[in-house]
């Protein structure tokens, strides 16, 4: 669980001790050296920030729920579900966040696998498609063979022709 200020950055108040599964210490936040959103991933924190801006502008709005990464200190990439409640003054005025953060890297993980898997499967039959095509073109093309190949037969057959055109029809 997490306590943060809505202020730039998003400083923490609090922090319970779980968060050190990523890597960092209650007093890493504590002092100040870590903001919240500085462990938010690179390519993420704009994506987090905009919808926060949007969700804080609601003043009916009283929770909402992200999904992001974040970064540990040797920059191990996590996914979260954050959970964040709004809190405001008795004016309206947002004065922190607090969120409750789950760790659904394995979730994620398995989902990426399941798209992966999905998109091999897709391959397959596309190719598996293509060669059924093919096999179907080849097997076509092959019946107007024979049926060429038949009428030449006939054709030397029964005419009686120098050995010019001969060669022209066995070729």
């Amino acid at each position: 669980a997490f306590l943060w200020r809505a202020e730039e950055g998003w400083p923490v108040e609090f922090v319970s001790e779980n968060i050190t599964c990523f890597g960092y210490t209650t007093e890493d936040f504590y002092s100040g050296k870590i903001r919240f959103a500085d462990i938010i991933h690179k390519d993420d924190i704009e994506r987090i920030t905009e919808e926060v801006t949007i969700y804080s502008a609601d003043e009916n709005c009283t929770h909402y729920r992200q999904e992001y990464r974040i970064l540990s200190p040797s920059g191990q990439v996590f996914w979260v579900d954050d959970r964040t409640f709004v809190r405001r003054n008795d004016k309206g005025v947002i004065t922190h966040y607090e969120g409750i953060i789950l760790d659904i890297t394995e979730i994620k993980k398995s989902q990426e696998e399941q798209e992966k898997l999905k998109e091999q499967l897709l391959q397959s039959e596309k190719f598996n498609a293509i060669g059924q095509l093919a096999g179907g073109i080849a097997h076509d093309f092959n019946n107007t063979l024979q049926l060429i190949n038949g009428y030449t037969q006939l054709l030397l057959s029964e005419l009686k022709c120098d050995e010019k055109h001969k060669k022209f029809l066995n070729t």
